[in-house]
């Protein structure tokens, strides 16, 4: 393929890597964000006696759905390890906070 070829390709997808690389990171920092504040609430409501595993399953399944598509897309063994740990977690959390309260 040539030069000009592969430019114009790449104007035809209007696909800027900048932009893409722009979105992935500002999806890392608002993962990040919420983790912060939900090991804050979870913090507080463990000192206060409230029931805290609602928000841990809530970031375990975000975690879980992450690592499973990752696996999807590149079949690495570790994302399919993670999913499946993410996902263990997150139905632990929902079954001691449905169940027990806790």
């Amino acid at each position: 393929m040539k030069k000009d070829e592969i430019l114009e390709k790449s104007r035809a997808e209007k696909l800027d890597e900048r932009e893409e690389h722009i979105d992935d990171e500002s999806f890392i920092y608002s993962f990040l964000g919420v983790l912060i504040v939900s090991v804050l609430i979870t913090v507080w409501n463990t000192i206060h006696g409230k029931p805290y595993s609602d928000i841990g399953a809530i970031i375990c399944g975000a975690i879980a759905s992450a690592s499973l598509f990752k696996y999807k897309q590149n079949k690495r063994k570790r994302s399919l390890f993670a999913g499946i740990l993410a996902s263990s977690a997150s139905i632990s959390c929902l079954i001691l906070y449905f169940v027990f309260g806790a």
